[in-house]
């Protein structure tokens, strides 16, 4: 087991939708299975969870895809959740305490094929 390992969920919510991605909400709650959710025939419809979405958002969906359209807008997403565990600078200390190694590397590799 993996003492330091943090697992943190995240991802698109209404919110992050409506202010950062604009209007890519899609006009249905169709299932992969071409199925309609908000159609009480559907075996799920009246599940606690499906009437809680369609009370709270209507009949619509976003699909995770949508970043796919707006890639600049995920970013802060990410880098947020990333920066709650990392120090902003880590990249840039990781690069000054590996350039010694790549400095061996090189001459190394120099001495080895005569550069």
């Amino acid at each position: 087991m993996i003492d330091n390992l943090i697992i943190t969920r995240f991802g698109l919510n209404a919110d992050f939708i409506d202010a950062e991605l604009g209007d890519v909400w899609i006009r249905n709650l169709e299932t992969s299975s071409g199925k309609q959710l908000d159609d009480p025939r559907h075996a799920d419809h009246y599940k606690p969870y499906v009437q809680d979405y369609i009370a709270e958002f209507g009949v619509k969906k976003c699909e995770a895809n949508a970043l796919v359209v707006n890639p600049a807008a995920g970013r802060p997403l990410v880098r947020d959740v990333i920066l709650r565990y990392v120090d902003a600078d880590a990249p840039a200390d990781y690069e000054e305490r590996l350039e010694p190694e790549r400095a061996e590397l090189r001459e190394a590799l120099a001495e080895r094929f005569r550069l």
